[in-house]
């Protein structure tokens, strides 16, 4: 069975109501049995895991370190980055829709 990604893309650091925002987010998505898909390791992305985690969705991370344990403690499944920027980009896109959840940030 095919899973459903979305890509949830914002700042890594950000303020208590786009983390209220992005975990709201997250959880519905996974309610909704749609993963998510991440970079980097704190703010939005933390915060859209979150709820994704705690309604028992799949939560995925696209790490820029040498370690795939980096990631906020809210990943189901974490990739280690080997590639810079674009391709990371590039490998959201796969993830369709993506959801930039900051409005300064745009694809």
């Amino acid at each position: 069975m095919k899973t459903t990604l979305v890509s949830v893309v914002g700042g890594a650091e950000c303020t208590s109501q786009e983390a209220l925002w992005a975990e709201d987010t997250g959880r519905r998505l996974a309610q909704a049995d749609v993963g998510v898909v991440c970079g980097d390791k704190g703010g939005v992305m933390e915060a859209a895991c979150r709820g994704a985690w705690q309604a028992g969705g799949l939560t995925v991370g696209l790490l820029p370190g040498e370690e795939a344990g980096e990631g906020n403690d809210y990943l189901t499944r974490s990739c280690r980055q080997v590639w810079g920027k674009p391709e990371r980009y590039s490998w959201c896109e796969r993830a369709r829709p993506s959801l930039p959840l900051e409005a300064a940030w745009v694809p």
